[in-house]
């Protein structure tokens, strides 16, 4: 659930062009077709659509609280990790819909919300920077030999 609504937020927080949004929405239908999906919504009104579609059947009891716990208590091996860990679990309450984080009782300040907007584009440089030879530059290089 998260992947799917978390993703165009996320998409319209970065510089994606709404016909790259409408690629990637596809690509993602195809891959789950093969994978064995049935009416797949492919572009993101129509997964917009769907998840408002599927709000009312959604709940958040005792099993859905402990697995936010779980996730938001964990620590990750190393001193060095635990703020990065901390900015990624707040990256995912700002990409949860409004409606989902009062569900599940779980909100970010307007201050959180722009530190961990920051800090996620921060990481994410670091991360591109240090990542020469990634699925990314392999897919980027392909598309550019194609």
């Amino acid at each position: 659930m998260q992947l799917l609504y978390g993703l165009p937020p996320a998409l319209q927080r970065t510089v994606v062009s709404p016909e790259r949004q409408e690629d990637y929405f596809r690509e993602s239908a195809e891959i789950a077709r093969r994978l064995g999906a049935r009416d797949i919504p492919q572009t993101p009104q129509e997964v917009a659509d769907y998840l408002e579609a599927m709000r009312p059947r959604l709940r958040c009891d005792e099993r859905t609280r402990e697995v936010a716990e779980v996730l938001l208590s964990t620590r990750l091996p190393g001193r060095m990790s635990q703020p990065v860990g901390r900015v990624m679990m707040n990256a995912g309450i700002d990409l949860l819909p409004e409606w989902a984080q009062e569900m599940l009782g779980l909100s970010l300040t307007p201050l959180q919300r722009r530190t961990t907007r920051l800090m996620v584009h921060g990481v994410a440089r670091v991360l591109r920077a240090s990542v020469r030879n990634g699925a990314w530059h392999c897919a980027m290089r392909r598309m550019t030999e194609a």
